[in-house]
């Protein structure tokens, strides 16, 4: 995507910019705006479900990772971003536990896949954008 690493990252470890671009992303309430800290929390609606989330990695330009957890569901999401000669590539990573992802798992992983193409194509589209004006 357009733009660079650090710049990216800015956009993908403030979790308050999500719904700017994940169109799943109802609502999120975090202490803070801007970039979150290793350790911060957050709360946040994607799809029908409330999530309640700790931020476990947050290296500028480099990595944010963060898990979620729900009634039945416990995720481990990490973006991980590399500069390239034509901006930034971002790698998506996410597994999911629990009886939720479980029982939904045949039904539910194809369609989770492109929900995650359709998110990261969606921070592609208006990286430029936000990246021009910041929130």
């Amino acid at each position: 995507m357009d733009g660079p690493a650090h710049a990216v990252w800015a956009l993908l470890a403030d979790p308050q910019r999500w719904p700017q671009w994940y169109a799943a992303c109802r609502w999120v309430h975090s202490p803070a705006p801007g970039p979150l800290p290793a350790g911060a929390t957050f709360d946040w609606k994607a799809h029908p479900v409330t999530l309640h989330s700790v931020v476990s990695q947050s290296v500028p330009g480099q990595v944010f990772r963060y898990t979620a957890a729900s009634a039945g569901l416990h995720a481990d999401h990490t973006f991980t971003l590399t500069s390239t000669p034509h901006g930034t590539r971002v790698l998506s990573k996410e597994t999911q536990a629990g009886p939720l992802p479980a029982a939904g798992r045949a039904v539910l992983g194809p369609s989770l896949h492109r929900a995650t193409q359709r998110w990261l194509e969606n921070l592609a589209a208006t990286a430029p954008a936000a990246l021009a004006s910041p929130a």
